[in-house]
């Protein structure tokens, strides 16, 4: 288990492409945007490798539209799946995850810099070792 967050209710997570638009601040993404504005050019909206120094600004806001909750990465033995709690991915579809995770998702990382957490996840798999959740966490940690 993963300690993590719920939002439970769909309406409560917000919409991002309103409010990179800057015409919706619903939600916990409209929280996150009323204190970090996205910049107005959608080209410039990138990942921060550094965003982990804001963690305890951006905690603090999901404490108002979630709740924690542990969540659970499994892979039984001899099954080729891998669940996060109810998503069950097939191979190919969890390393499809790892690469979205690897490049930044949609609008990639700042610069193509990678945080450490990033960093430490991808170099365990690629090794094809375990991963080791003390040491990801702690690569978050400022």
């Amino acid at each position: 288990p993963l300690d993590g967050w719920i939002i439970a209710h769909p309406a409560r997570v917000g919409d991002l492409h309103g409010a990179m638009a800057g015409v919706r601040h619903d939600g916990f993404i409209g929280a996150v945007y009323r204190r970090f504005p996205f910049p107005r050019d959608p080209e410039a909206f990138r990942q921060k490798p550094d965003g982990n120094k804001n963690r305890s600004v951006v905690a603090e806001l999901l404490e108002q539209w979630a709740g924690p909750r542990q969540i659970v990465l499994s892979r039984p033995a001899g099954i080729d799946r891998t669940a996060i709690d109810d998503y069950v991915f097939d191979a190919p579809g969890f390393m499809e995850l790892i690469a979205y995770v690897d490049r930044g998702g949609l609008p990639r990382w700042r610069d193509e810099a990678r945080p450490d957490y990033v960093m430490v996840m991808t170099a365990a798999l690629s090794a094809g070792g375990r991963l080791r959740w003390p040491e990801v966490r702690a690569s978050t940690r400022t």
